[in-house]
């Protein structure tokens, strides 16, 4: 299930952020790249979650999500660090916890 993917991805950034703060993840290119990718890859995954997960689960922002993999993967070289950064302190977190939801209710 891509519902696993995602916080396969999400659990690898987690480690890779450790306790950094975001001057250091800022000037950690291969910590930031790293960051970046799998956030490409929750996108990936979650444009694969079946259309009926999405509409069970209407407070997940699945296109929002999708949105910033598609500014991560086509504007690599300009992405900003700081908006990188707001996602994966805050909408990770939340992304992190409903996608467990999702399979703690999953039949």
């Amino acid at each position: 299930m891509r519902i696993t993917d995602i916080l396969g991805a999400i659990e690898k950034i987690d480690r890779y952020i450790g306790d950094l703060d975001f001057d250091s993840f800022c000037e950690d290119d291969k910590t930031a790249g790293a960051v970046i990718r799998n956030i490409g890859v929750i996108g990936d995954a979650i444009r694969m979650v079946p259309a009926d997960i999405m509409e069970r689960y209407p407070d997940v922002a699945w296109s929002e999500l999708w949105g910033m993999r598609n500014v991560v993967i086509h504007q690599y070289s300009s992405v900003d660090l700081e908006i990188v950064w707001g996602t994966i302190r805050i909408d990770l977190p939340l992304l992190k916890a409903q996608m467990q939801h999702i399979l703690d209710t999953a039949e």
